[in-house]
């Protein structure tokens, strides 16, 4: 991998952890798939790089909510509810009614933010500023390789 992929890998894995960090500030940590699911990648073809981090499916729900089901009989309330009855234990939250909540998320969604979930467990890291950062580091890298360039340029027809 070149250097500039090399610095483009540490940035990411950098968000990477500071997205996890987000994730338990938020108190948003269930089962922990969120962070377990989060992966790093940077592809290289020639002078293009390709990169990103990818997440559980459920990340984005977390971050924006979601909407009603389109499926809204008994057996999807079901299904929630027991993914809720799970959810609650590992929360340690006795405060609901797991039956009301999960014919409400499936006939309503799930708003975010919310009295769980104050939102931001990605747009709170990755943001205009962090794109900033990235795109600085980047040109940094940049800059020096071409003065590097050119002072070995001048150098040699300087001898």
């Amino acid at each position: 991998m070149s250097e500039l992929g090399d610095i483009v890998r540490a940035e990411l894995e950098r968000t990477q952890s500071l997205l996890v960090t987000q994730y338990d500030a938020l108190g948003l940590r269930a089962s922990g798939t969120f962070e377990k699911e989060l992966e790093t990648y940077v592809k290289e073809t020639g002078n293009n790089i390709k990169a990103g981090i990818l997440g559980a499916p459920h990340s984005r729900f977390m971050e924006e909510g979601r909407g009603p089901n389109k499926r809204q009989d008994r057996g999807m309330i079901a299904f929630i509810y027991v993914k809720l009855l799970e959810w609650m234990k590992v929360k340690g939250i006795t405060d609901i009614n797991p039956w009301m909540a999960a014919r409400k998320i499936v006939r309503e969604g799930i708003t975010v933010p919310n009295k769980h979930n104050k939102g931001g467990v990605i747009s709170g890291v990755i943001n205009e500023a962090w794109l900033e950062g990235i795109q600085g580091t980047i040109l940094d890298y940049q800059n020096s390789t071409y003065i590097d360039l050119v002072t070995s340029e001048l150098k040699s027809v300087a001898v």
